[in-house]
């Protein structure tokens, strides 16, 4: 970025934003749920790749897919989609396993809406 936009450079409070996020969660009935996001972007969601957790992957994992340059990911069948969709997809998936949801219903329905 350059050395003067370094010295304009201002961190984000993540922690304080996240705190916040709860507070307005709980005053509006909310339920507030943090999840890790490990492997997410490596993991092809198309492709429904195991997603470990930090520190519990497997020996020999190995995504079935591969991030391009120019934000793409790359699926087994040489597909190309948005890998910032593909990162968002697999943390959809990794909190509906968390939380016990059930989507498939949710992917027939788009299929059937936008197919």
């Amino acid at each position: 970025m350059g050395k003067i936009n370094n010295q304009k450079f201002v961190s984000v409070p993540s922690a304080k934003l996240k705190d916040r996020i709860a507070e307005l969660c709980q005053q509006y009935c909310l339920r507030f749920v943090e999840t890790e996001e490990s492997y997410t972007s490596k993991a092809s969601f198309v492709d429904n790749d195991f997603l470990p957790k930090f520190g519990e992957k497997t020996e020999g994992w190995k995504s079935s897919g591969k991030r391009t340059k120019r934000g793409l990911f790359r699926t087994a069948l040489n597909q190309y989609i948005n890998a910032n969709c593909n990162a968002a997809a697999n943390i959809i998936r990794k909190v509906s396993t968390t939380l016990g949801l059930n989507l498939s219903e949710v992917s027939s329905i788009l299929g059937r809406k936008f197919g």
